[in-house]
């Protein structure tokens, strides 16, 4: 039976599993943790040096060798935090082209990618004569190195290098189908010192994140409030990108009695339902793997689905070592080799005294046609890049000078004693953008006089709720509100925020140079009389 080997590893411990697989199902051979962190009794838990590879490494090997594993080929995943993940919107196109266009878009919004980088991606919608937008992501080369070099002392070779969260998300979809192609459901997927917080709607993955959490299990309450703010935090960021729409329902990742615990903690404070994910239940285990006791089953969870989808042919969503590509374009050298052949065999059969005359004239009769196909390929992937360059253009072109409205709200944003801005989120559209307010006034007068100042011909002002909360006390108003921007010339932007010009003073008149003389003459004179007087 094919044997696959999968290695996950963060900044507290290496996890792996070995499977094997018969007829589609997966078996489990080996499963194990290895601890990267040496703590003394008392001491504080840190997390492992991210360098120190060549310990882990020969711990990896040590361990794989105990079970008489020295070689072969493996899957490993990468965490999220190592990860640049970004949103990217591209013009109307086939699937056949967008990694193209990913590639040339990335280019231009990622903020370290260099050309070495692998980056895959995932399609968020299936209509090529819409604008389309895509998940992707670049992972340094340096990661992937640090997992190679993890592996080489153990006998292995990387054939597939696959996101976590992605990787989590399978067994979820697979465990706990969505009950429908647009329900919005967020996975919370906790590990030696992180979390991972993946959100789909349906069966896609639309947006993921990494933070931090202690390292030890979360019981108390005071415990489970920095997984809760995560999770919020979390709520509300996927709630902004999806034009309001809420999470529906939360699953966490975990067996034990205090993930239980945890699960009814985030049904109260969160007011949503919520399930436990069990990683191991449904498959085929090898005593090794019931006896080994798991210490925390519910870090598994990734290196499960990422098997399962390897036993099911299902290619993972994003794998940096075979990333999506443009598909190579068609090969007619068969095609012409028949026509080659045939038209040969033509001129044997004419016979004698033309066939020399023939044979030349369908030589280059052939190496004209031979051009000409060249020339019309050249131009059509000529004409494909310059299409695709112009339509990238013309999206971007239509887009709001963001530096020009930052400043422009800036000037007609009233003075932080009286508001304070608490969210400002800017979305671009294909003819202006759209822009949500929030933060909280002194007053509500406030609050209308800044909208007031915001509005004009080329912004609509749609005002949000504004309603009493005591979150900031100086501040007793909150608000919210959206501003729709309608898209502008730079000329437009300066005539607003130019300084209004300064009346030069008139220059005074030979008359009343004259006047003002006469009158101080008076004076004096007046001031003499009254000196003789006295």
């Amino acid at each position: 039976m094919p044997r696959h080997i999968a290695i996950d590893l963060d900044s507290r411990e290496v996890r792996a599993v070995v499977a094997s697989s018969k007829a589609g199902q997966l078996y489990l051979e080996q499963a194990f943790a290895l601890n990267l962190v040496e703590q003394a009794e008392g001491e504080k838990h840190e997390a492992a040096d991210a360098g120190d590879v060549k310990g882990w490494a020969a711990k990896l090997a040590a361990a794989f060798a105990a079970r008489g594993i020295r070689r072969g080929e493996a899957m490993a995943l990468v965490g999220r935090s190592s990860v640049e993940l970004k949103q990217l919107s591209l013009p109307p196109a086939p699937d056949g082209e967008l990694p193209d266009l990913v590639r040339f878009q990335a280019q231009r919004e990622f903020n370290n990618i260099s050309p070495d980088w692998p980056l895959d991606f995932i399609p968020l919608d299936q209509d090529p004569t819409q604008s389309r937008s895509v998940l992707a992501g670049a992972l340094p080369p340096e990661a992937a190195e640090r997992l190679n070099r993890l592996c080489q002392p153990a006998g292995l070779t990387l054939n597939r290098l696959v996101l976590r969260p992605c990787a989590s998300a399978s067994l979820w979809r697979r465990k706990h189908p969505p009950t429908s192609d647009d329900q919005v459901r967020l996975l919370v997927d906790m590990l030696a010192a992180e979390v991972d917080l993946t959100v789909a709607v349906g069966p896609r993955v639309i947006f993921t994140r990494n933070a931090r959490l202690p390292g030890h299990f979360l019981s108390t309450p005071e415990e489970v409030r920095p997984l809760i703010s995560e999770i919020k935090r979390t709520i509300a960021a996927v709630q902004n990108q999806l034009g309001g729409r809420k999470v529906e329902e939360i699953s966490l990742v975990g067996s034990g009695w205090g993930h239980v615990q945890l699960v009814e903690r985030i049904k109260t404070d969160l007011e949503l339902p919520a399930k436990l994910l069990d990683p191991f239940s449904g498959f085929s285990a090898s005593p090794e793997v019931e006896k080994a006791n798991l210490e925390h089953p519910g870090r598994f969870a990734a290196l499960l689905g990422l098997l399962a989808d390897e036993v099911s042919g299902t290619a993972p969503e994003f794998d940096f070592l075979h990333p999506r590509k443009a598909p190579p374009p068609p090969n007619h050298n068969r095609r012409m080799t028949v026509l080659a052949a045939a038209a040969g065999l033509l001129l044997v059969a004419v016979g004698g005294s033309y066939w020399m005359k023939l044979s030349n004239l369908q030589t280059e009769l052939d190496s004209k046609r031979n051009l000409s196909k060249q020339i019309v390929k050249q131009q059509a992937q000529f004409s494909a890049y310059v299409e695709a360059a112009s339509a990238i253009d013309d999206w971007l072109a239509g887009d709001v000078v963001w530096l020009d409205e930052l400043a422009e709200f800036s000037k007609n944003t009233p003075p932080s004693p009286e508001v304070l801005i608490t969210r400002f989120t800017a979305n671009g559209a294909k003819q202006g953008g759209l822009v949500t307010l929030q933060g909280a006034a002194q007053a509500r007068s406030v609050v209308g006089k800044m909208e007031q100042n915001i509005r004009h011909e080329q912004r609509q002002v749609l005002s949000g709720l504004v309603q009493e909360d005591d979150q900031f006390p100086k501040y007793p108003q909150q608000f919210k509100a959206t501003i729709q921007i309608s898209q502008q010339t730079p000329e437009d932007y300066r005539a607003r925020l130019a300084p209004p010009p300064v009346s030069p003073k008139p220059e005074p008149s030979k008359t009343d140079n004259k006047t003002a003389s006469t009158k101080t003459a008076a004076a004096n004179t007046t001031a003499q009389d009254s000196k003789t007087s006295k």
